[in-house]
């Protein structure tokens, strides 16, 4: 005997109730929430490290010779465990002589932050030396709007 409701509404009325809808509906804005939250969090604290890259820059390269060179800064950072945990960071300076397609005179230096009591405090650097790291150099140059020899990309160096 039928009733007249299609089948699949009887179905969903079975199993899914309206306060089973709210709690759902609930459960998504509040992930989403804190998703949003942790993006506008990480970006905040992007800004916050900015200005320790622009201190490596002029560091590792003087005002005078800058012109010779073309060089990248790259500011990162995140917290150890997703949402929770300390904040880290990153800055990576990649240089190489003006021009150089071939990327026979580049250099990469990774430089590491915790935050601290509301400051960034430098806790280790690095050379760029491994090929994934190199590799992502080379796209970011070209992200930028530098030339990059394909061979570049091979990591042989003349």
């Amino acid at each position: 005997m039928s009733t007249g409701v299609p089948r699949w509404k009887v179905l969903l009325a079975d199993t899914f109730r309206r306060r089973d809808v709210k709690q759902l509906v609930a459960i998504l804005l509040i992930t989403v929430m804190a998703t949003l939250y942790s993006r506008w969090d990480l970006a905040r604290m992007d800004a916050l490290l900015a200005p320790e890259s622009v201190r490596h820059k002029s560091e590792l390269l003087p005002p005078e010779s800058i012109a010779d060179f073309d060089c990248l800064t790259e500011v990162r950072s995140g917290r150890e465990y997703g949402w929770f945990g300390k904040f880290w960071g990153t800055v990576r300076v990649y240089i190489r002589e003006k021009d150089d397609r071939t990327m026979a005179s580049f250099r990469g230096f990774e430089f590491f932050y915790r935050l601290e009591d509301g400051a960034w405090t430098q806790t280790d650097s690095a050379s760029i030396v491994t090929p994934e790291h190199i590799l992502e150099a080379y796209t970011s140059f070209e992200e930028a709007g530098l030339e990059v020899d394909e061979d570049a990309y091979l990591l042989k160096r003349p």
